[in-house]
């Protein structure tokens, strides 16, 4: 009995304790948020990691200002280490979604972004090309549905939707985080070709003012370079405005790449595609 007044003061002291913490308006720590597993984390995006293709087209070695680089980078150049490129995409969502990251691409450059399928999946192959481009093995581009359907052979074919782009900066690096809802024709340059966009609100403005050596063996004159993207409405009328392409629901197996945008050949190039790689992924309703 003789700890009973210790133990009633120890009772009054916790109690006055816990009425001044509730008087003070401090509150506890919040309970940490439950921390995603990796296997889910997994499960949501997929990383690949972009290799140069087998292609033999031309490359173009100047720059969105058309400033040529120098003999010896041209020489030798290679989309291959340390020339890296690395995609995280959604493998289910309402359509292609992800961040792209590339590192010591060509500088105050250019690039198209696309989804390619191949006959190794006709279905992926049709859903791109009826909703994009097609590319035939008879050579030429801006080829239709009609010229497709009418194709006995198809083994050489490719469905394609170009839907995205980005220009590097002076080191030949760049992010992008993409969502596909557009399907492109082509970029223009108004500073190069002198296309005018059918709105103001499609020019990006680039700066070319950094000429490192790595790249370019003198100094070129800054340029504000105006680059706008032609969509396939606007080309042809066949395919949706911009913002409203709609992938069909499907699981779809296809390349996605990376193409050299060359300004229909002012400065050099033939569309030569740079990077790419597989990627499988659903979209859904």
């Amino acid at each position: 009995m003789r700890w009973a007044p210790l133990a009633f003061i120890i009772l009054g002291l916790a109690v006055v304790a816990s009425f001044a913490f509730f008087w003070s308006g401090a509150a506890p720590d919040p309970v940490p948020p439950a921390r995603v597993s990796t296997s889910q984390e997994s499960s949501e995006f997929r990383k690949v990691e972009l290799k140069p293709p087998d292609d033999s087209s031309v490359q173009r070695f100047s720059d969105i200002a058309a400033n040529p680089f120098s003999t010896e980078f041209a020489k030798s150049f290679r989309y291959e280490p340390p020339s890296l490129g690395v995609v995280r995409y959604r493998e289910k969502a309402g359509t292609f979604t992800g961040f792209l990251t590339v590192r010591n691409l060509k500088p105050n450059f250019a690039y198209q972004v696309k989804l390619v399928g191949t006959p190794s999946d006709v279905a992926s192959m049709e859903n791109l090309g009826f909703n994009g481009r097609w590319l035939l093995p008879s050579g030429g581009t801006n080829f239709s549905d009609e010229d497709y359907l009418a194709l006995e052979d198809k083994s050489g074919v490719e469905g394609y939707i170009f839907f995205d782009w980005f220009v590097t900066d002076k080191r030949g690096d760049a992010e992008l985080q993409f969502s596909l809802d557009t399907c492109l024709h082509v970029l223009m340059s108004k500073t190069l070709e002198g296309a005018q966009p059918p709105s103001p609100e499609l020019l990006r403005t680039f700066r070319v003012d950094s000429f490192l050596p790595f790249a370019y063996d003198k100094e070129y004159d800054p340029l504000d370079v105006e680059i706008w993207a032609m969509s396939e409405y606007y080309w042809s009328q066949e395919r949706p405005e911009p913002g409203l392409t709609r992938l069909p629901a499907s699981r779809y197996n296809c390349l996605f790449r990376l193409t050299e945008e060359c300004f229909h050949g002012v400065g050099g190039g033939m569309w030569a595609t740079a990077l790419e790689a597989p990627v499988s992924f659903e979209v859904t309703n």
